[in-house]
């Protein structure tokens, strides 16, 4: 899909909010961490927002969890035009996909799929982990800021200095 594989963050156009998302695995905490981070068209923060729960997923599943809860975010944020990025391959085509499957991860997905007909000007990428830095760095960080929201001002150091890098690297 054009749009897909991007390599380097880019900025979203103006009045969107970009949404990167990406998981973690604590195998010895026997815990999946995640982390959103929303911006707008300048490059700057909106918002970031961790959540940790106490049962280990596998990969995928851990990864289609983070985007239906970043789904779930823009609905509660009430934010009108918006890109969800992830780079997690497995469950963007599976969200894209109409097909049914019958397994936990089929319910997560089928859930996405139903939280995005909710959705206006919602749009839907792959990237590459290069490109998802920030939500990579605060889903590692989840198990340390458990369930939190952050603004510029207590976001993680090291997620903010990925920030400012994406807004410079082109």
């Amino acid at each position: 899909m054009p749009g897909d594989g991007a390599e380097i963050w880019v900025k979203p156009q103006q009045y969107t909010v970009k949404i990167s998302v990406d998981a973690a695995t604590f195998n010895d905490r026997h815990a999946t961490g995640m982390g959103m981070v929303a911006r707008d068209y300048t490059g700057g923060l909106v918002s970031a927002k961790t959540k940790l729960l106490q049962e280990l997923l596998q990969p995928s599943m851990a990864e289609a969890v983070a985007i239906k809860e970043a789904l779930s975010w823009i609905k509660e944020m009430k934010w009108d035009k918006t890109v969800v990025e992830s780079d997690c391959l497995v469950a963007i085509q599976s969200i894209r996909s109409s097909v049914h499957m019958r397994s936990r991860f089929g319910r997560t997905i089928e859930d996405c799929r139903r939280i995005i007909k909710g959705l206006n000007n919602m749009e839907l990428y792959f990237i590459k982990r290069s490109a998802n830095r920030s939500a990579h760095e605060l889903a590692r960080l989840s198990h340390m800021y458990p369930d939190r929201i952050f603004d510029g001002s207590s976001i993680p150091v090291i997620v903010k200095d990925c920030i400012v890098l994406d807004s410079v690297e082109k």
